[in-house]
């Protein structure tokens, strides 16, 4: 019951991007992030 909520939701919410929820689930599997330190400073890119 709470997988097809979670479904519906993303169905609502991804309509304007006009791509189904497998589509969008596989989507946020692609995305990756990397910290990049130097020095002191740091920064985060997402890929």
């Amino acid at each position: 019951m709470l997988a097809y909520k979670i479904e519906r939701q993303f169905s609502k919410l991804w309509k304007n991007f006009e791509c189904t929820v497998p589509e969008g689930i596989d989507e946020l599997g692609a995305i990756r992030s990397t910290i990049v330190t130097h020095k002191e400073s740091s920064c985060q890119k997402i890929a």
